[in-house]
């Protein structure tokens, strides 16, 4: 099936995907277009998941026109719907925020690139020059939003029929070399549709890559898909996608990628039942800090914007040293040095060393030891000594006994309390 002719109705498809408010408002901007004598488009990710069974309403909108009365659309529109407009005349965009939908408004324009991962020189273009642009044939395509012709799909490169047949094409070869970020939404759109990224595209993925250029390359975008990819339930099919293109150069040395570090990502979900669930993501961010090498690490770390319990954590890891935990002797020193780790680095280290001998060790902490807590309180303390700094150097001493197996009853620690009460008077 040909995806190029200049229309295709698509008004049953709208009608299942489009939430019903939400398909009149559209109706409604058709005919402000109409009115301002505008031909207007609606593209994006909202035309892609339209057509893909299952994908969930995106209520941020994107609309492009080749015409410069658009501006004249939006500012139309929030007259008539109040909300929050912002505008950028120089550049032919505008952002109109409703209660519930964002639309985004932008003049059609084409980009030339000067040098691999440069900011692009842009100047105003036609649609189809605006689409060839975009990076896959299935983010290509849009839909008219005017009266007469609401609903006709503009496919010029044939994405539908690429979304038929489950694969992932880019538009030219130069797409790669022009900017990297399009290599990370390569692999992320590849896994989380399941298409197949077709061998020339691959290709040109590698390529890019293996240029050189963009070792060591990180910046905001690359950031924000770095991390649309690890909160994803299983983000080992992304990673291992990453390292077949070579995407991970970006970050720093290959290297890094290999058994330890596929050992290290298959061992995080096996230690999620002990920890907050919300945390994986940034086990996983960490991990990949600590297979980089230092001097790498340091340099990125400035730009992945980490958050203070990240932070916190990755700074306890600087610090941690195994042959602490190799050494303990005792139940209350490995509970005390696994304690003093922020709980994100206690899941970090345990699925570090889930394929060492410190293994029993950090599941018998996660299963037991941080559970182990006194039945008696500072308030049973009251009966034999004052308020003060001492009730909590007291408790801590009964806690180290408990959980070396000294005091296995409510009735042993009362009896210890009273002795070590008595001591400090």
């Amino acid at each position: 099936m040909s995806a190029a002719s200049p229309s295709q109705p698509l008004h049953p498809a709208m009608r299942a995907y489009f939430p019903a408010e939400v398909l009149e408002q559209l109706r409604t901007i058709g005919e402000v277009a109409d009115a301002h004598q505008c031909t207007l488009y609606l593209i994006g990710g909202s035309v892609r998941d339209m057509l893909l069974p299952g994908r969930e309403f995106d209520w941020d909108l994107d609309m492009m026109s080749a015409d410069p009365q658009l501006l004249d659309v939006a500012r139309d529109l929030h007259e008539r719907w109040g909300g929050s407009l912002q505008q950028f005349e120089q550049y032919g965009t505008a952002k109109l925020r409703l209660d519930e939908v964002e639309l985004d408004f932008a003049r059609a324009r084409t980009e030339v690139y000067t040098a691999p991962g440069a900011n692009p020189v842009v100047a105003f273009a036609s649609v189809k020059k605006d689409l060839v642009r975009r990076d896959f044939t299935i983010n290509a395509m849009a839909i008219c939003l005017n009266t007469e012709r609401f609903g006709e799909l503009f496919d010029p490169f044939e994405g539908l029929e690429d979304i038929y047949n489950r694969r992932l094409r880019a538009l030219h070869s130069q797409k790669f070399l022009e900017d990297p970020v399009r290599s990370w939404r390569a692999v992320r759109f590849s896994v989380v549709l399941d298409f197949e990224l077709i061998h020339a595209t691959a290709v040109w993925v590698h390529q890019a890559m293996q240029s050189g250029h963009f070792d060591g390359f990180v910046n905001a975008r690359i950031v924000r898909e770095l991390r649309k990819i690890l909160v994803k339930p299983d983000p080992i099919p992304y990673f291992k996608g990453l390292a077949e293109l070579e995407v991970w150069r970006c970050l720093g040395n290959m290297q890094f990628w290999g058994p330890e570090f596929l050992h290290f990502c298959q061992a995080v979900p096996r230690w999620r039942m002990f920890w907050n669930p919300e945390l994986a993501p940034s086990v996983y961010l960490l991990g990949i800090l600590v297979f980089l090498q230092r001097p790498e690490a340091e340099a990125l770390i400035p730009l992945l914007e980490m958050s203070k319990q990240e932070t916190q954590a990755w700074e306890a890891w600087l610090n941690f040293d195994p042959r602490d935990l190799v050494q303990a002797e005792r139940p209350a020193e490995i509970h005390g040095l696994l304690s003093a780790l922020p709980p994100l680095c206690r899941w970090l280290v345990s699925a570090l060393y889930t394929h060492t001998s410190l293994q029993p060790i950090l599941h018998d902490y996660a299963q037991r030891l941080q559970h182990v807590k006194l039945e008696m309180n500072g308030k049973d303390l009251l009966q034999w000594m004052p308020p003060g700094p001492q009730i909590k150097q007291v408790l801590a001493q009964l806690l180290q006994a408990k959980l070396n197996g000294e005091l296995p009853t409510r009735e042993a620690e009362l009896a210890l309390a009273q002795q070590l009460a008595s001591a400090i008077r």
